[in-house]
């Protein structure tokens, strides 16, 4: 009597094989999607026009009003004649640093490269090659709303 014994019973499924190809491949779908959603997050424009807020928030005097948001950040001058929408970052080519308005002096100064600008936007000294940037801008419902699009580039600067 010559009795092999039986072969284990496997109940029906998935063997350790299938299982990991499952695993990894739903693995790879998911770092794929990811991949993708990036890509798509970063090939989309930013809003191109931005609500900084109502008008009233902008009195006139001689303060730049600072507005930090996702997509930039805006001195916006009001002198009592007119509304001047700068960009929050100084206009040194070698770095874009974000400028700040120093109360005591009462001009605009680049941190990083030591470029002052007066309120008005206008070089006074330092390696900047161009006064202030600004941006186009247009009052909606009674709210001042940014063309993000509408960049002009400060005027060269005499002699730089």
């Amino acid at each position: 009597m010559n009795s092999t014994p039986a072969a284990p019973h496997t109940p029906p499924g998935i063997n350790r094989r299938d299982m990991l190809f499952y695993v990894f491949g739903t693995a790879l779908l998911i770092a794929l999607s990811a991949l993708v959603v990036g890509l798509l997050w970063y090939a989309a424009p930013p809003a191109e026009r931005e609500t900084l807020g109502p008008l009233d928030a902008f009195p006139p005097g001689s303060e730049p009003h600072l507005i930090i948001t996702e997509a930039g950040r805006y001195y916006v001058v009001n002198d009592g004649e007119q509304i001047v929408v700068f960009d929050g970052r100084t206009t040194n080519t070698r770095t874009r640093c974000h400028l700040i308005w120093v109360r005591s002096n009462e001009r605009f100064e680049d941190p990083c490269w030591g470029t002052k600008f007066t309120l008005s936007g206008e070089y006074i000294e330092g390696p900047a090659q161009r006064h202030l940037d600004r941006y186009g801008y247009e009052l909606r419902d009674g709210e001042l709303v940014v063309n993000r699009w509408a960049l002009t580039p400060g005027a060269p600067v005499e002699g730089g």
